[in-house]
């Protein structure tokens, strides 16, 4: 009997030593003390312009040779901070002269593999413990190595440890001793190379020249610079982690709003020695308090044999928790509990989300909490994209949180309600910001086929992209929707690679091929903005009723709005995609994002300085969380130099109707739109404002998207004004119950009093309060300020473009604007590095083309003279004492595409020299 008593405390003693001091031990290595190495590889068949290369576009790739060649190269290592891409620097081909969020090297753009290093001590405190090392991103493939031993991932059998840049865990416990000091940490990164099936990706293979899916603009759409991506390394924070010998290895939190229910699915892992009898429980405390507000009732208790893992469900009803809403998103911290003792917190929100598909619109809808909600949301990624940013940010400064979290605060102010995280751009810290603000954040995988081929990998490498986004981010609130593709041909494996990891959540996939998949588990049609242009044609919900009936609408990219430079045109396309945008919502979309329209809204930098902000760190800033780059490539905002007050660097001023007002009365929660008034497709920035077609007849939509006051009544009035007088003519008004995420239109007749030139002004008022005003102006008379130029069509086989005749061709540019912004740029006058005309030709027959400059007579010096299109950029020295009349600007013919807005040429003269004249451009039809 004493023995066995012995035993059972011997046990109890061994194993309880399993779980003292479990206080959360972690070291953040993020910081200054790192080195990087570029290494080199040999080239691919693209770089060398090998025969049977891909031969569209027809661009030598020189330039990328002798930059790798370069006899000043230094391979060594260099002293760098983590997080840090390496190819972030860009620059022009063949140029040196290199812009990026480090000074580095102008040849580490161009390089595939590169290694990092640096050295970490293990405190005494972390004895007794499994040292684990977790990485929140690392792009594409790495090799990890602790004192000189490769870690292998969850894949033992591969040669890497970890393929993709989705967080991931490594034990390093059998590679040090605790304690210790100057442990060396190596990490070799390979870009997304490692994916090219044969030297030569999309051509040797076009449908499957890809192994992964490589997601956010990591394909062949720098047509002058190769393939490349501009976050390549270790772009995510690196921190170092003691955790007891039993463990838990996964943790996913459910709650269900309907049954006040809280399931925790865990995963724990005996990673000791022998064998480990356990109890495991839970509790609930509020976010970074201590407060225990809810503890689960029942515990399970398992035995573990050495190196076992056990999946274990702990649930219990919570009657009365706090929601996470987006306007109050409460959080929780969920604690594990092995023996009695804490051994994990996972944060999260008790909130519930559900899409219910019905052919009756009034139940169609996406639902948080139970309450129905449309979305208003915009696209975003991180890109840099010949000389000009796409999406809301231009390069990797949207990973870095000072910049997110403002983002995110001016997002909320401009009535958005969501962002979704296009073709996988995706941190954990941008996720946990949007958890804090609650930010409503649709999570894009990376499987991706966009403009090209083959970029979307094996079905195999589908599944682990979808696998490791859900279960790495399957605890954030904020995501209410996976995306599991953008334009690519569906399989139907994605669903079934989600639903085993997330049930909880309802899926999403754009613009599939087939479009009209007809699976219960996809719940939205995705079109894009091509799809009912204007966004007042039925041609979408025609679609709708015939196709997928029951599918909640999802118009995920309305109205791309592209490089437009100057003011005007950046307003005019904010205008635009704003109009489209009301007549979609007005139609009764339950999903509306505008697409690269957030960037224009903000205008972006002009000044030299502020296109390459430099950002100055303290030492103890930099050893934090998160990615803080030295400068930020054409930021829209600065969070950075006061942080007390964030500024839009280049707000866009002198404008009748700003754009930041007109865009946040276009999502504004409650709002009444005059319907024929936004019909205004082609629209202008000017200082005056715009004027519409006067009729007394109107036809008024209000919207219901208040989801904090759930009332349904809303009272509209109006007031109707002499034009440009403060003069009251007649006012009225009306009660309009409004369902939740409804509309309702409503026809009404303005007493004009015989004028015929008037504004109007609606307010919407919710529970007494007005939530909404606008002011319209209408007049038969008063002719808006400016006329619009339609495209100019193609006469015989070219289309001439102008400063003087009124051959000009561009969409939304009105005439006299266009003749001054180019005699600006090309007419007597010294254009800065950078300056351009983007214009749109109407071309009739899809062909090759040849672009052509008129140089007239008596030109003299040397101009650089740059023409960028889709499929075709050059660039060339022009002596125009040598060359003068029509001069040929591009090396190859350049292939248009028939039709009104499909191609773009944009004209880029710099010079450095002398002033010249240059005249007209001509883009003629080949006669090759």
């Amino acid at each position: 009997m004493k023995s066995i008593l012995y035993l059972v405390v011997l046990t109890c003693l061994f194993s309880c030593k399993d779980f003292q001091n479990q206080k959360d031990e972690t070291i953040v290595l993020n910081g200054s003390n790192w080195t990087f190495r570029p290494i080199k590889i040999p080239f691919f068949g693209y770089e060398l312009d090998a025969e049977g290369r891909w031969r569209e576009p027809n661009q030598s790739h020189g330039f990328i040779v002798s930059a790798i060649n370069d006899s000043t190269n230094k391979w060594d290592s260099h002293p760098v901070r983590v997080p840090m891409s390496w190819s972030s620097a860009v620059s022009n081909p063949g140029e040196k002269e290199v812009k990026g969020d480090f000074d580095f090297p102008y040849f580490w753009q161009y390089v595939h593999k590169g290694e990092y290093k640096t050295t970490f001590d293990l405190p005494d405190d972390l004895s007794g413990k499994r040292i684990k090392l977790d990485f929140s991103s690392v792009n594409f493939v790495c090799w990890v190595f602790v004192n000189g031993q490769l870690i292998k991932g969850e894949n033992p059998d591969k040669s890497y440890t970890h393929l993709n840049k989705l967080p991931f865990t490594v034990d390093i416990t059998k590679a040090v001793k605790v304690p210790s000091k100057n442990n060396e940490l190596k990490i070799v990164v390979q870009d997304f190379s490692y994916a090219f099936k044969g030297d030569f990706p999309n051509e040797d293979h076009p449908e499957t020249g890809i192994d992964y899916p490589l997601g956010d603009r990591c394909d062949y759409y720098n047509k002058d610079r190769g393939w490349r991506n501009i976050d390549n390394g270790i772009i995510g924070d690196v921190v170092l982690r003691g955790v007891p010998k039993v463990n838990v290895n996964d943790l996913f939190i459910q709650t269900d709003v309907d049954s006040s229910r809280i399931t925790a699915n865990i995963e724990v892992w005996n990673q000791s020695e022998g064998s480990r009898q356990i109890e495991v429980g839970g509790f609930v405390t509020d976010w970074k308090g201590e407060k225990t507000v809810f503890e689960l009732n029942s515990k399970i208790s398992v035995t573990l044999e050495p190196n076992q893992k056990k999946n274990l469900k702990l649930s219990d009803i919570w009657e009365s928790p706090k929601l996470w809403w987006p306007y109050k998103p409460h959080l929780y911290d969920f604690n594990v509990t092995i023996n009695g003792v804490t051994v994990q917190k996972e944060r999260f929100g008790f909130r519930q989300v559900k899409a219910v598909q019905s052919n009756n619109p009034e139940k169609r809808g996406f639902y948080l909490n139970g309450i129905k909600m449309r979305l208003r949301g915009e696209s975003l990624e991180p890109t840099w994209k010949d000389g000009y940013t796409e999406g809301v940010g231009g390069g990797l400064f949207l990973y870095n949180p000072e910049y997110w979290s403002y983002l995110l605060d001016i997002s909320k102010e401009l009535n958005i309600n969501v962002l979704r995280t296009h073709r996988g751009m995706s941190l954990k810290r941008q996720f946990e910001i949007a958890d804090e603000k609650g930010m409503l954040m649709i999570a894009e995988s990376t499987i991706n086929n966009g403009n090209h081929k083959g970029a979307f990998g094996t079905v195999e490498n589908q599944r682990k992209a979808i696998r490791d986004l859900i279960k790495t981010h399957r605890n954030h609130p904020s995501i209410v929707f996976w995306s599991l593709a953008n334009e690519t041909p569906y399989q139907e494996e994605w669903e079934e690679e989600a639903l085993k990891y997330d049930e909880t959540r309802p899926l999403t996939a754009t613009q599939l091929s087939p479009r009209y998949y007809p699976s219960e588990n996809i719940v939205t049609a995705a079109c894009a903005y091509s799809m009912g242009l204007d966004g007042y044609t039925s041609d979408i919900y025609n679609r709708h009723d015939k196709f997928w009936k029951d599918k909640l609408l999802y118009v995920y990219e309305d109205n791309a709005c592209y490089d437009e430079p100057l003011d005007y045109d950046r307003v005019s396309s904010v205008q635009k995609g704003l109009s489209i945008f009301r007549g979609h919502r007005s139609t009764g979309y339950e999903m509306i994002f505008t697409f690269y329209t957030l960037q224009k809204l903000f205008g972006q930098p002009t000044d030299s300085i502020e296109k390459h902000f430099r950002i100055n760190w303290e030492d103890h800033d930099v050893k934090k969380l998160g990615y803080r780059p030295d400068y930020a490539l054409m930021p829209l905002l600065d969070p950075w130099t006061n942080p007390e007050a964030p500024k839009i660097i280049n707000p866009i001023e002198g404008i009748k109707d700003n754009p930041i007002d007109f865009w946040k009365r276009s999502y504004s929660p409650i709002a009444v739109f005059d319907y024929e008034y936004d019909k205004r497709i082609d629209v202008s920035a000017s200082a005056n404002p715009y004027v519409s077609p006067l009729s007394s007849k109107r036809t008024l939509t209000v919207h219901n998207d208040d989801i904090k006051d759930t009332t349904t009544v809303i009272d509209v009035k109006w007031q109707v004004k002499l034009f440009d007088e403060d003069q009251m003519i007649s006012q009225g008004g009306f009660s309009l119950n409004v369902p939740l995420a409804g509309v309702k239109k409503q026809d009404i007749v303005l007493d004009l009093k015989n004028n015929d030139s008037v504004r109007v002004t609606y307010q919407a008022f919710k529970s007494g309060t007005k939530r909404f005003e606008e002011t319209v102006y209408l007049s038969n008379s008063i002719n808006n300020e400016k006329q619009i130029i339609e495209p100019l069509r193609m006469t015989g086989d070219s289309v001439l473009i102008s400063p003087d005749s009124k051959a000009i061709s561009h969409r939304g540019f009105h005439l006299e604007d266009i003749k001054k912004s180019i005699r600006k740029l090309l007419v007597n006058n010294s254009p800065k590095l950078g300056d351009y005309v983007q214009f749109n030709p109407w071309i009739n027959e899809t062909g090759l083309y040849d672009v052509y400059l008129q140089v007239p007579e008596n030109s003299k010096g040397i101009q650089k003279v740059a023409v960028q299109h889709d499929t075709h950029n050059t660039e060339l020295n022009i002596d125009f004492s040598k060359k003068q009349g029509w001069v040929k600007l591009n090396k190859e013919p350049i292939k248009f595409k028939a039709g009104k807005y499909d191609n773009s040429v944009k004209l880029l003269v710099s010079n450095n020299q002398t002033k010249v004249r240059i005249g007209t451009l001509k883009i003629k039809r080949t006669t090759d």
